[in-house]
C-alpha cells in the first residue's frame, strides 16, 4: 500500500505520518528532511529514520537565501540514495517529504520508486507540485493519493488510521 499525503507548506503532513505510525514507528526506516533556519534564510537537510540527525554539507539537499533562488544540492540526494538502496524489501516505508529538490538527482529518483515498489507499506508526503518525478511518483501502481488541508486533516487521520488497523 502506497499512500501519498499531499498538501501544503505546513498543513500537517509530517504529523499525520507521524501519527499513523504511532508504535510502528521505530521499526520504520526511508527519510525524514528537516528545515534549519541559517541567518535569514534557512537549509533543509536529509536524514535517514533510526539515526540521529546530522546536519551537514554530507546531507544538505536544499538552501533558501533572502534575495537568491532556491538552490538544490543534487549529490546529497545522490548520496542518501545509496542508503535507500540498502533498505530491504518488505517493511514500512517513509518518505519525508518528497518536493522539487531532487529534480537533478536521477539515482535518488530511481532509489525512491524502487524502494515504494518493494515495500509493503509506504507513507510519504508529496508536495503539490508537477515536476517528471513527482508524477513519476503519483502514477505508481497501487498509489493513493491523499489530500490533506487544515480543514479535513483530523478526519483523515481517523479514516486513514482506520483503514492502516486493517492492513498492518
Amino acid at each position: 500500500m502506497i499512500l501519498l499525503i499531499q498538501g501544503e507548506i505546513g498543513v500537517g503532513k509530517t504529523t499525520l505520518i507521524r501519527r499513523l505510525l504511532g508504535e510502528r514507528l521505530p521499526e520504520a526506516r526511508g527519510f525524514w528532511t528537516r528545515k534549519e533556519a541559517e541567518g535569514e534564510g534557512f537549509s533543509i537537510y536529509i536524514h535517514p529514520m533510526g539515526q540521529p540527525p546530522r546536519y551537514g554539507d554530507e546531507n544538505r539537499v536544499g538552501r533558501r537565501l533572502p534575495g537568491q533562488p532556491r538552490r538544490a544540492f543534487p549529490e546529497a540526494f545522490q548520496r542518501a540514495a545509496v542508503w535507500l538502496e540498502a533498505i530491504p524489501t518488505g517493511g514500512v516505508t517513509v518518505l519525508d517529504e518528497l518536493g522539487v529538490l531532487e529534480e537533478e538527482a536521477p539515482r535518488f529518483q530511481q532509489a525512491v520508486v524502487e524502494l515504494m515498489c518493494r515495500s509493503s507499506l509506504v507513507l510519504a508526503a508529496v508536495k503539490p507540485a508537477k515536476t517528471p518525478f513527482l508524477n513519476r511518483v503519483r502514477s505508481l501502481p497501487g498509489a493513493r493519493l491523499c489530500l490533506i488541508t487544515p480543514e479535513n486533516r483530523e478526519e483523515l487521520y481517523l479514516r486513514l488510521s482506520e483503514e492502516l488497523s486493517y492492513n498492518p
